[in-house]
């Protein structure tokens, strides 16, 4: 049985995904978004872009395993599931992730009266609260399932992701029938995603960095972070790194980059389009609001959807979670048209402007190579 020491556990948007180290991209929901071991006012766990306050497990590849907390700060060593009966039926409720008390592997359902049998129960004071444990799967690369055992032994696997909206609450959740989730809760953010656990490694901070190609041979220039204010509603290049936009990732794709010093309160770098559908053209990099990984494109009038539409008084498309990020920093984008088809496109600049576009081809335009950088060498 191979053994996972890993640093996080995050949210991914496909369970095919490749092991640490291959050249094969994953999916994540979020860069960076990280069930957070410290918010213990959520019953489950609560979210975290900072990988310093994620929750760290370790899980064992394989069936009926465990994932074991050294940083639970409610004094949990196992990370498990509950359900508000022993019963649990995918499509009409969801499993919460949180701290538990052990179950052996293939158990049923355990409960207790009072508190230390799960956070959830502690938190809520409900009594009751039926709890497993021994409910992951975990895969080589790994993405994790939970199979919750109801009474008389059969087993119920709930792969999918719901995050349910702040409006409600915001914790880590999964469910077999994610649809139904949001149907019951028209605020939930409900998404077919996927749990994985995400090593250390893969966590990836630095400047957004443009070059001549990808062997790096000209720099051409860092995204300026103080450019958003210009009359393009993007980002211009600066030669000062002191004024390069900064962005936290994960190595994967269908993801968000998180800006760490974007000047105008978006907390993504997305990309924008005058038309839900990519036909052709170019997208503009800007600030964004969130859209989710595999989502079409949202749209908004008035401000506070993108930069861009701030800064032209316009009204665009707008995806975030859109960018795949390799193990060497380098950026592309897939534009998501509805019907669930994805247009890949690639960096490019245009002799009378010099601000970030993404196209699906070079005509018109100069082909650059975008990525995450610590310096430039």
């Amino acid at each position: 049985m191979l053994l996972l020491s890993v640093v996080a556990l995050a949210l991914a948007a496909c369970e095919a995904a490749a092991a640490p180290g291959s050249s094969t991209a994953r999916m994540t929901k979020y860069f960076g978004a990280y069930a957070d071991e410290a918010l213990t006012t959520f019953l489950g766990f609560g979210f975290t872009q900072d990988a310093a306050s994620a929750l760290s497990v370790t899980g064992t590849v394989g069936s009926e395993s465990d994932l074991i907390t050294t940083n639970d700060v409610d004094g949990y060593t196992y990370v498990g599931v509950v359900n508000g009966a022993a019963t649990y039926d995918p499509t009409a409720s969801f499993l919460a992730v949180t701290g538990t008390q052990p179950t052996e592997a293939g158990a049923e359902p355990a409960s207790g009266s009072g508190k230390g049998y799960s956070r959830w129960q502690d938190v809520s004071g409900q009594t009751g609260v039926w709890y497993e444990s021994a409910v992951w799967t975990v895969s080589s690369n790994g993405a994790l399932s939970a199979t919750w055992i109801n009474p008389g032994g059969a087993g119920v696997t709930s792969p999918a992701v719901v995050h349910i909206s702040p409006a409600i609450a915001t914790f880590t959740s999964m469910t077999g029938e994610g649809n139904q989730i949001v149907r019951d809760f028209p605020e939930a953010e409900g998404v077919s995603s996927y749990y994985r656990i995400v090593p250390e490694t893969e966590a990836l901070e630095g400047y957004f960095a443009v070059f001549s190609d990808a062997a790096k041979t000209e720099f051409l220039g860092y995204a300026d972070v103080s450019s958003t204010a210009s009359a393009s509603g993007g980002f211009s290049l600066t030669q000062d790194a002191s004024d390069a936009l900064i962005v936290k990732a994960t190595v994967s794709a269908a993801s968000n980059l998180v800006p760490v010093n974007e000047k105008d309160g978006y907390s993504y770098i997305g990309v924008v389009n005058g038309a839900e559908s990519y036909t052709g053209g170019y997208v503009v990099v800007t600030g964004t609001r969130s859209t989710y990984a595999g989502a079409v494109a949202s749209t908004g009038s008035g401000s506070g959807y993108s930069r861009y539409d701030d800064v032209k008084g316009a009204t665009t498309w707008y995806e975030s979670a859109v960018w795949t990020v390799t193990s060497d920093g380098s950026l592309s984008v897939n534009w998501v048209n509805p019907g669930s088809t994805s247009v890949a496109l690639v960096g490019v600049m245009n002799s009378d402007t010099n601000y970030l576009r993404f196209s699906s081809s070079t005509y018109g335009y100069t082909q650059v190579y975008c990525g995450i950088v610590t310096e430039v060498a």
